[in-house]
This record gives C-alpha cells, structure tokens and sequence, in this order.
C-alpha cells in the first residue's frame, strides 16, 4: 500500500514510498508523450529499472493495496504466449535502504511546512524541502 507519493515537476519524476512487505520504493521517469522509466527498490536494497513502461501500468502499480501482487500483474507481467517479460529490464546496484527511508522523512517533514503549490497545482520537493 503507497504510503505517500510526490510528484518533482522540475525532474519530471514521480516518487512512492510503500508499506509493502518486500517494495519499499518506486519511481517513474516522466516522459512527455512516450513510455516511461520505471524503478522499484525492495526492502533488502536490490533495485530493477525497467524500461518503456506504459504510464497506466506504473499508476496501477504505484496505487495498488499490494506491490507485490501488481508489481507481477503490472511491471514485471510476461508476455501469455512467448512468456518473456513484457517490459525490458534490468538489475541495477544495491542500495543502502536508509538513502530511501531518509529521503521519505525529508517528504513527511516538509508536509509539516507550508508548503508551496505552483499555479498549476504541483507540489515542488525542491523548493519545499531542500
């Protein structure tokens, strides 16, 4: 289940944190009017990019009850006839899991400022937490 999620306008980078028993983190690289990047960190710090991912897979992922059921039915989904991954992918290096935890309480600190909203209505991380 997504604990938070924050979108970084001037990265184009969507970001969740989940209370998840194995998906701790996940991003997705917006890409105007293509496929986007996706990344999910697990809670012993192994990290998967996968590439060209269509927007609504990431979103079901990133709102679903449970990461582990969707990241299967959404992000690492194989193909019914050829059974190979639907997305490409790959293993990136292991992260300290405490980068990712520290990065969550820099979001859940900032929410206790004010917090400033661009006209469009976009929370902007940078400027509200940094």
């Amino acid at each position: 289940m997504k604990k938070i999620s924050i979108y970084e306008k001037e990265n184009l980078l969507d970001r969740a944190w989940f209370d998840s028993s194995n998906v701790l983190y996940g991003e997705c690289q917006d890409k105007k009017n293509d496929y986007k990047t996706v990344k999910i960190v697990f809670k012993n710090g192994a990290q998967y990019l996968y590439l060209g991912v269509n927007v609504n897979d990431w979103l079901m992922f990133r709102e679903a009850e449970s990461q582990g059921k969707a990241l299967n039915s959404y992000i690492s989904k194989k193909d019914p006839v050829t059974k190979k991954p639907i997305y490409e992918y790959r293993r990136l290096e292991d992260i300290d899991v405490n980068e990712i935890e520290s990065e969550y309480q820099k979001v859940i600190n900032a929410q206790e400022k004010p917090i400033e909203i661009d006209k469009e209505g976009f929370y902007d991380l940078a400027k509200n937490v940094i």
